[in-house]
This record gives structure tokens, C-alpha cells and sequence, in this order.
């Protein structure tokens, strides 16, 4: 369907003459009949004008399509959720093998207990590692419900 017949439907569709349409955008009938018969196309000013006369979007007068279907979406590429498997995957793991390691290497160390209390880092690896790992799997859900 062309832009001259997307704009004769909604005219046609909302009971509106070539008249009352060019005087509501100040252009004359001759033009709104040679933009419906695909003489000639309205320039921008007259596809805004247009589209707020109808109530529609720029893209569907010019390609049929509607904006909403663009904005319904998402915009969350696959690659990005599958690296931020592999990314929570290996902060999980490391933290893991780490955090073993740390306490086989202070078994074998002799000394008293230490004075201070601290948090490993391996343990604040191990929570991000986790929330990255839930989060992406719950945008994930989202991104194939919506697919």
C-alpha cells in the first residue's frame, strides 16, 4: 500500500472529504486528491501535520507500518545475555577455586588466628557472580517471553 493510499483510508476511515482535510492542514484539495492518487508525496511538514490530523505515526502513513511495534521490542541483544553467562559462570568458578585454594595453602601455614576480620574477596566475587547470574536469567525469561 502507498502513502497516497494510507492517507485515502484514513480519510476514508474517519469520514472526512478531500475538502475538510486540506482546509484542517491549509493545503488545497487538488493536493490532497494528487498525494491520494500517488502524484505527488507531502513533504515532512505535511506528513507531521498528517499524522497529528490522524492520530498515527510517520511510520505507518510512509511505510505502514505502526511506531508501537517498533517500541514493543527489546532491545537486549541475545550476545549480550549469553556473555553475561559466561562472565557470571567464570566469577563464580574463579571465586570457587580461589577461595580453596586460600584456605588449603592457610592450613598448611602455622600461625595464631588473625586479629582482624575480612571479608575474601573471593566470597564478594562469589555474590556478584551470582547476582549477575540471576539477573541475566531473569532478563532472559523476559527476552523469550516476549520473542
Amino acid at each position: 500500500m502507498s502513502v497516497g493510499s494510507r492517507i485515502k483510508k484514513l480519510r476514508n476511515d474517519n469520514n472526512i472529504s478531500q475538502e475538510e482535510l486540506a482546509s484542517a492542514i491549509n493545503v488545497s484539495r487538488q493536493i490532497v486528491s494528487k498525494w491520494e492518487n500517488d502524484n505527488t508525496i507531502p513533504d515532512s511538514y505535511n506528513i507531521k501535520l498528517l499524522c497529528e490530523y490522524f492520530n498515527t505515526s510517520a511510520d505507518y502513513l510512509l511505510m505502514g507500518e505502526e511506531k508501537e511495534n517498533h517500541d514493543k521490542k527489546d532491545k537486549t541483544p541475545l550476545f549480550v545475555l549469553i556473555a553475561s553467562y559466561i562472565i557470571s559462570s567464570i566469577l563464580i568458578i574463579f571465586s570457587i577455586i580461589s577461595y580453596s585454594l586460600k584456605l588449603h595453602l592457610k592450613e598448611m601455614k602455622v600461625g595464631g588466628p588473625s586479629s582482624m576480620v575480612e571479608i575474601p574477596y573471593e566470597i564478594i566475587l562469589l555474590i556478584v557472580g551470582i547476582l549477575i547470574l540471576v539477573s541475566t536469567t531473569i532478563v532472559f525469561f523476559k527476552y523469550k517471553k516476549k520473542g
